[in-house]
């Protein structure tokens, strides 16, 4: 199984909400199967009041309720998903609150907006303000970094197109969409700058077989700019690409490229050897910048590659870097704050690897340091020589009390009874007992859980009780 700190959390909600009249016509020109949905996708915004803090009218019914969900997006907002309800607290202690049809979905992303789903209906929610920017026939799209999208398919010769954010109270449409046979919109990928979009379809080529294709977006204009890597493969296991900035940091066929978004140019391209490539398949991919944007590790089937960003030098290999604990093509690996090592999860634990000297500093299994993936029951290997001698990262009760990373820097542990969240430096926050659901903010200040029907918000790392919140 492998081992993610997941970036959507689904859970099946039902309430009743009240129909909202229609507002004004949108402000763009849509294909008809968009126009002939909720004109509310597009309304200009209304003025907020200034007092705080705010409850939206929409409120939920009075009738008991259990909380399922706890979520932080990247602007600080609080967002939690009850029985009935979805409500968003601002770090301005602002409120907004919007029932929930029976029936309906709520996807948290980390992103500024959410998408509720209803069959083939959604809607499409701005944060902290939950303001709706589209309600209609359509369905979400994935994107790794959390803005959440909805696709609006066309017919009898309408196109489809791509709807996102675009601020508190907008959104930008997309289309049209790559051309081909049987196009399918997987995913979309908005840039950290929010210029700039990159679209990933699935189509039938010439010879009859699927090809993933993407595209670059301008999202001031609308406008299509250049054909671009696509985002994974292999059934979406293997990531083929990560965005820094405006640029995108992927393979064109064996060669490591970094792309300019803006432009499509191909920025800077190295041929990428790996193993012996004249002996087979080996998959590529698994792109990771530290957080000075100025290291790349990649992998190549079961070794991994540092180079240096952007100029694409080779620095050095890691043998055997893939962990053996059924974590398939994905690596999963996430840098310390100051890029020094890099952190593996799996087979019930985690390893540490100096990424300057591409040693272990310590290790709790040898299929994290080298050990490969045990397919047959009772088969042995012998222990990996990066493995000897290298301490374990966490004592056996640690793992035994179970380890889920919350953020880069930040695990939560847990048994049966208590639970807690361990960082940097010996940090150890005891949550306590019955607690369900827990996040951490990005900038990892705030620690947020649910115990029975309130939420508790502490700040990080001295563990002090911010505020307790029952929704």
């Amino acid at each position: 199984m492998r081992h993610l700190v997941s970036t959507v959390v689904v859970l099946a909600l039902a309430a009743c909400r009240a129909p909202e009249p229609p507002l004004d016509a949108p402000v763009v020109s849509l294909p008809a199967v968009v126009a002939s949905a909720s004109a509310s996708a597009l309304a200009p915004p209304v003025d907020a009041p200034s007092a705080a803090p705010r409850i939206s009218t929409n409120a939920t019914s009075p009738r008991a309720r259990t909380l399922d969900t706890v979520a932080f997006v990247p602007d600080g907002t609080l967002v939690v998903i009850a029985s009935d309800a979805f409500v968003a607290y601002s770090r301005d202690h602002e409120i907004a609150r919007v029932a929930i049809t029976p029936g309906e979905i709520a996807g948290v992303h980390p992103g500024p907006s959410v998408v509720l789903e209803g069959g083939d209906h959604v809607r499409l929610l701005a944060l902290p303000s939950l303001r709706e920017l589209y309600s209609g026939k359509a369905r979400p799209l994935d994107d790794p970094r959390g803005n959440a999208a909805v696709l609006v398919e066309g017919g009898d010769g309408d196109t489809s197109v791509v709807i996102l954010p675009a601020g508190a109270s907008g959104v930008t449409v997309l289309a049209p969409l790559p051309e081909g046979k049987d196009v399918s919109v997987r995913e979309v990928e908005v840039t950290a700058s929010g210029r700039f979009a990159v679209v990933t379809v699935t189509a039938t080529n010439q010879a009859g077989n699927e090809e993933e294709k993407a595209v670059s977006y301008d999202l001031a204009s609308r406008r299509a700019i250049a054909s671009v890597p696509p985002a994974s493969r292999i059934g979406g296991e293997l990531p083929l690409t990560t965005i820094e900035g405006d640029r995108e940091v992927s393979f064109r066929g064996s060669d490591l490229v970094v792309v300019d978004l803006a432009t499509g140019a191909t920025l800077h391209r190295v041929p990428f050897h790996c193993g012996d490539d004249d002996a087979g398949y080996h998959p590529r991919g698994n792109p990771t910048l530290d957080p000075a944007v100025h290291r790349l590790i990649v992998t190549c089937a079961d070794d991994g590659y540092l180079y240096d960003y952007p100029s694409l030098r080779r620095i050095r290999t890691y043998p055997r870097l893939m962990p053996g604990c059924d974590n398939g093509l994905y690596l999963g690996g996430v840098f310390s704050k100051d890029g020094s090592t890099l952190t593996l999860q799996g087979c019930g634990g985690e390893s540490r690897l100096d990424v300057g000297t591409g040693r272990f500093v310590c290790g709790d299994n040898d299929g994290l340091m080298g050990q490969p993936y045990d397919m047959m029951p009772g088969q042995s290997h012998e222990r990996p020589k990066q493995a000897l001698g290298v301490p374990a990262c966490n004592t056996v009760a640690e793992r035994e009390q179970g380890l889920s990373r919350l953020s880069p820097h930040y695990r939560l542990e847990y048994d049966l009874v208590l639970t807690a969240v361990a960082g940097p430096h010996g940090v150890r926050v005891v949550l306590g007992e019955g607690v369900t659901s827990t996040a951490i903010a990005k900038d990892e200040s705030r620690v947020a859980y649910i115990v029975g029907n309130h939420v508790v918000e502490r700040a990080l790392p001295s563990g002090k009780v911010l505020r307790t919140i029952e929704p």
